[in-house]
């Protein structure tokens, strides 16, 4: 029995698919606000265009826009590769965890399979907290932070100018502005001249921002919490990413202890995007 979604393409594109293409229709798409993200094996792009119309026609109030995912995320800014297929307007808010995001689907990036992620960082912050997101983006960690938590201070930097003015957007979209220091340009540069204040100092970027850890040292103060991001592959030793922190904390003359790795989602077997939650002197 195919599943819903994939049974309903199968019946309305009826003649125009072969048996083996019917096989590699998808079975469900992602949403992003109202709009609507689907994926589709090489095959099926000859047919992208009706398959958009078949999703723009069956969920009217859901949905105003379709999109294509015609490549991987890709660039120092994390631009995604999307191509609109039906409906208007790529820019949309989308709501979670009580946190609202204004993006353009089609210029920034945003990654639904980190919702847990952003709501248990948001849930490590205690009352009071000076927070450094080195890599803040639309605002992915920085506004859930500045919503539900009693953070004191959530320094903001963002190098990508569209990402900037995002978190700009979304900082008033959840007005949260009083909280947050939005500042544009490179964290390696940026982020030092803070000063060594931060209780809790984020580093959300893939690949893991080994060349980041300098500036992450100089702003964290003694007994802060670092969240350092990276790819690890079952079969091997976490310290193959924690590894990047050691060295780092050695140049830095500071001690570190890893107490926690959190599994965010699965790149593929056996290989895991994490986040380490580190200690620091």
């Amino acid at each position: 029995m195919l599943p819903e979604f994939k049974q309903m393409l199968s019946i309305e594109l009826g003649g125009k698919l072969s048996n083996a293409e019917r096989e590699l229709l998808p079975t469900g798409f992602q949403i992003i606000g109202d709009i609507a993200i689907v994926q589709l094996k090489e095959p099926l792009h000859k047919l992208k265009q009706e398959i958009a119309e078949i999703i723009l026609k069956n969920f009217p109030n859901r949905i105003k826009a379709v999109c294509l995912k015609s490549g991987e995320i890709m660039g120092e800014f994390r631009e995604p590769k999307i191509e609109r297929l039906a409906g208007n307007g790529l820019e949309t808010v989308h709501r979670e965890n009580e946190c609202l995001f204004k993006m353009d689907v089609s210029k920034v990036m945003f990654a639904k399979g980190n919702v847990n992620e952003r709501r248990r960082i948001a849930s490590l912050v205690k009352a009071g907290e000076i927070i450094v997101d080195m890599f803040a983006g639309l605002g992915y960690f920085t506004i859930p932070i500045a919503v539900l938590s009693k953070a004191k201070k959530i320094y903001s930097i963002e190098k990508n100018p569209v990402a900037f003015h995002y978190l700009k957007e979304n900082l008033v979209l959840n007005r949260v502005g009083g909280k947050v220091v939005p500042i544009e340009g490179d964290c390696v540069e940026k982020a030092p001249a803070i000063g060594k204040i931060a209780d809790r100092v984020l580093l959300g970027y893939l690949p893991a921002p080994k060349f980041a850890l300098p500036a992450a040292f100089a702003v964290a103060k003694e007994g802060a919490k670092m969240h350092y991001e990276g790819v690890w592959y079952e079969f091997d030793s976490i310290e193959n990413v924690f590894g990047d922190v050691i060295e780092g904390a050695k140049k830095a003359n500071r001690k570190v202890a890893l107490e926690h790795v959190q599994r965010v989602k699965s790149f593929g077997p056996h290989r895991y995007h994490v986040v380490l939650d580190v200690a620091l002197d």
